[in-house]
């Protein structure tokens, strides 16, 4: 009995064949994402009609080459949406998370200066995250501010939207509905109050679901596939990361990074609080140091090498350089300090003639990455209950002097997580839930631990 996973990230997406039977991942594919369309440096728009096109490829790719599945699992990067007409079709592109327009200058305001005059901070306490710029629901003012929609319009979360071009049905997750920032996740159901307050109201959005029936069915040829739930990626990547519910912390570091724990109960503190399934919950703070930070880093290697040798060097091997160094941080205090949010407003000080080195900068990143870690976990975790530190995602697993330095920072003891590809795990937990193989979420975390992975 298999299951076809499908992960659509920011970076790449990825797709495998879920064994739940026998205990196998296999038949994985990794496809860079589409880029950004080209425009404004504040605007991330993906074409949505090719992104439907790409991933309908690659799920018709994987019913011509194996037997049809018994359904399709979907996990999407969270924060972005797509407007789109009454039969489904895109009116608007895709936009990610990433982008930033609510931010952009009008009369002398940001779009999302006017947001945050609307709305309190006792409107958002429903949902769980407070108001920022990258919220769905901050670009989705600043998008009905600056144009006009058919009324009836209708607003697709990127899960939602393939779901629908997949089996025509207008269903969410609430994982990923969450984030767009217009959910109440007590009662699981869109927030009339925001919607009226953003003036969303001519908006139709997508019926919210928490449990994992399925949505509807993809029919190709002869196969006619039953269509799960889209399960947001952060979500998805902590039951990958095998972590222990009310226990473990989980630092997940990719692109970004985040730190999360997940309880039984709606148990909030300073610090978002994402629904995950059932009555699990994910305490958690985003936005943390990543790869990104350390991408700002490798452009600057990779332009100080070219501009001495004239050579072009790798951007892979600058990378792959940082990940292998030795942590030989000196014990004895050193001046500098790095405030490491090298992506938006990074700053570099007590700079000296003795510790401008290479190896000095990368000491004073990763110390100043520990102690932002150590602080969102105090965020989330104020009494330090936390048993383990769990890391999971691309740039923990790579950097063991990364690791180790915010493990020392937190003093918990840590581990990876069992595999670095955690939201196919995840997502291979989910199915043994679809399948009914079994019935509760913490019930199939020891027969995950067991799968083997096929490359």
């Amino acid at each position: 009995m298999s299951y076809l996973a499908l992960d659509l990230g920011s970076s790449f997406v990825k797709a495998a064949m879920l064994d739940i039977k026998n205990g196998i991942i296999y038949g994985r594919q990794k496809n860079p994402a589409l880029p950004k369309l080209p425009g404004k440096e504040t605007r991330h728009e993906i074409d949505a009609e090719l992104l439907w096109q790409q991933v309908q490829d690659l799920v018709d790719s994987y019913i011509y080459h194996y037997d049809p599945p018994e359904g399709i699992l979907i996990s999407t990067q969270m924060h972005g949406f797509i407007l789109t007409d009454d039969d489904g079709f895109p009116i608007t592109p895709y936009i990610s998370w990433q982008d930033n327009r609510c931010l952009e200058k009008y009369d002398g305001r940001s779009w999302f200066e006017r947001l945050d005059e609307i709305i309190s901070y006792q409107d958002m306490a429903k949902t769980g995250v407070r108001l920022k710029p990258n919220l769905g629901i901050s670009k989705l003012y600043t998008l009905l501010k600056e144009n006009n929609f058919p009324s009836g319009s209708s607003l697709c979360t990127l899960g939602s939207y393939i779901i629908r071009r997949m089996t025509g049905n207008d269903i969410c997750h609430i994982t990923n509905a969450a984030p767009m920032g217009i959910v109440d996740i007590l009662h699981k159901r869109w927030d009339p109050l925001l919607i009226e307050k953003t003036g969303c109201q001519e908006i139709r959005f997508p019926e919210i679901i928490v449990e994992n029936r399925a949505c509807g069915v993809y029919s190709r040829g002869a196969a006619h596939i039953p269509v799960y739930p889209d399960i947001g990626d952060h979500q998805a990547s902590i039951l990958g990361s095998l972590v222990r519910i009310d226990e473990d912390v989980n630092a997940n570091i990719g692109t970004t990074g985040l730190i999360g724990i997940v309880t039984e109960g709606y148990h909030p503190h300073d610090c978002e609080t994402r629904p995950l399934l059932g009555n699990y919950y994910v305490n958690t703070v985003r936005g943390l140091f990543g790869g990104r930070d350390i991408g700002v880093l490798v452009g600057f290697l990779e332009d100080c090498v070219t501009h001495i040798t004239g050579s072009h060097v790798q951007e892979k091997l600058i990378w792959q350089m940082l990940h292998e160094m030795p942590d030989d941080r000196n014990p004895v205090d050193s001046p500098l300090c790095i405030a490491n949010a090298f992506y938006t407003n990074g700053v570099i000080e007590g700079i000296n003639h003795s510790n401008f080195s290479l190896n000095s900068i990368i000491s004073a990143i990763y110390s100043s990455a520990a102690r932002e870690y150590s602080n969102a976990l105090k965020s989330i975790d104020p009494l330090m209950h936390a048993g383990s530190i769990v890391f999971s995602g691309g740039t923990a697993s790579q950097n063991l002097s990364l690791m180790r330095r915010i493990a020392a920072e937190i003093d918990r003891p840590w581990e990876c997580s069992p595999v670095q590809d955690e939201v196919m795990l995840g997502l291979y937990r989910v199915a043994l839930l679809c399948s009914g193989e079994i019935q509760e979420m913490q019930d199939t975390r020891e027969k995950a631990r067991a799968v083997k992975i096929k490359e």
